[in-house]
């Protein structure tokens, strides 16, 4: 569905330079300013990369809206570069009520930037603890083709059935409000699976419309 809003959107105008409060698939520690819409207009994560849903993320004064295909969850500050988070999702199937529950705080070293987020997880009664944290590292470079940023993720999940996840790409934002993640190499946490080197990997798309 949000493929066919994409050209739509990008021709709205007013857009201005933002990016989502999230990584490639983890939560950052900041939430969107009140008044702000970003959303999803393109995601292939899943595969060789943990599974991060569509969103849909709306800025309030009170945090930010979380909507996506299987949840709805709200995010706000508590102090400067620490965030908490709520996640729920009603499985009329199994009538369990899965819930997402974490926090997000970023530390900053010159040009480099350390986010931390774990989260614990409760889906179909089972509880994971999941500990992520990623390295982010922009690039100082006034190409004119807008601004870059590279970025390292892993999640170790408390799971025998899991792994270390891990996902390496570039964040590139080459307009206003339009951010693009390429992930290059990934590896979905899940036993059996291996480390994939792709052109990318995973891609997402993100735009922002107020």
């Amino acid at each position: 569905m949000c493929e066919r809003f994409a050209l739509l959107l990008v021709l709205l105008p007013g857009l201005a330079m933002g990016e989502p409060s999230r990584g490639y698939t983890q939560e950052l520690a900041h939430a969107a300013q009140p008044g702000r819409i970003y959303l999803d207009l393109y995601n292939t994560t899943g595969t060789h990369t943990l599974s991060a849903p569509n969103q849909l993320r709306l800025g309030l004064p009170p945090g930010e809206l979380i909507l996506s295909e299987r949840d709805m969850g709200f995010k706000t500050m508590v102090y400067r570069n620490i965030a908490v988070y709520t996640a729920t999702d009603i499985s009329l199937r199994s009538n369990h009520v899965n819930l997402r529950i974490g926090g997000s705080a970023a530390w900053s070293w010159d040009y480099m930037m350390f986010n931390f987020n774990p989260e614990l997880v409760r889906n179909a009664g089972i509880n994971t603890i999941a500990l992520n944290a990623a390295v982010l590292l922009p690039i100082d470079w006034d190409s004119g083709y807008g601004k870059f940023q590279f970025g390292l993720e892993s999640s170790l999940l408390d799971s025998r059935n899991a792994h270390t996840a891990v996902a390496f790409g570039i964040r590139w934002l080459p307009l206003s409000a339009l951010t693009v993640d390429m992930i290059f190499i990934g590896d979905s946490g899940q036993s059996g699976s291996t480390f994939e080197v792709a052109t990318p990997a995973a891609l997402r798309i993100n735009l922002r419309i107020m």
